[in-house]
């Protein structure tokens, strides 16, 4: 018999790299996913505004980057404007849904680090 966090773990939903959920249901406001890393998301925002959506989907990223090492990604993610009524360039939107759900490169340790 699965334990309980087991049993939660499976339950968890996974976006592909073009935003969908993965098991087909609607994405609604409140939901979390599982990040490829295995790390979890904010609840997605209960606002129906692009500008909710963005800002989620840089939050994410940010956290993913800086959760993993990877202060490259973390600041290229942390450096879209956040609170914008425009949408985000299609380009950046990709990069983060990839980052999040699909393919992450291999985190390269910084020459600085430990220095100091």
């Amino acid at each position: 018999m699965a334990s309980a966090v087991e049993a939660e773990r499976q339950a968890l939903r996974s976006l592909d790299e073009n935003g969908r959920a993965r098991d087909g249901k609607p994405i609604m406001a409140g939901d979390v996913f599982q990040t490829l890393s295995g790390r979890i998301t904010t609840p997605y925002p209960k606002s129906k505004r692009d500008v909710a959506a963005n800002d989620w989907l840089i939050e994410n990223a940010v956290a993913e980057a800086r959760g993993r090492g990877d202060g490259f990604n973390a600041t290229v993610f942390g450096s879209e404007p956040r609170g914008q009524k425009s949408p985000l360039p299609p380009a950046s939107v990709s990069s983060m849904l990839l980052y999040l759900f699909a393919w992450q490169p291999k985190v390269v340790p910084t020459l600085v680090a430990g220095m100091g």
